[in-house]
């Protein structure tokens, strides 16, 4: 699935929520931004939209699946 418009326009988080549930979103979408435009959206303005269980590989494990990058584990 690609968007490719402003997601957050006039978004009601219902719907939103609604939408991301009707397909394995936690699999097939992925953060994407035309930075440095002056009109682009920061990850930190996405991430407020997401549910909290999507955050993680919307924001960058999906991509790092897709392209078959390492991913470190983190020191606690």
């Amino acid at each position: 699935m690609i968007i490719d418009t402003d997601i957050h326009a006039g978004a009601n988080g219902r719907h939103l929520h609604q939408l991301l549930a009707m397909f394995p979103a936690d699999k097939m979408l992925m953060f994407a931004t035309d930075f440095p435009h002056w009109d682009g959206d920061t990850p930190d303005f996405s991430m407020r939209i997401l549910p909290k269980e999507l955050l993680e590989p919307v924001m960058w494990r999906t991509a790092a699946q897709l392209y078959k990058l390492p991913v470190r584990q983190r020191d606690n």
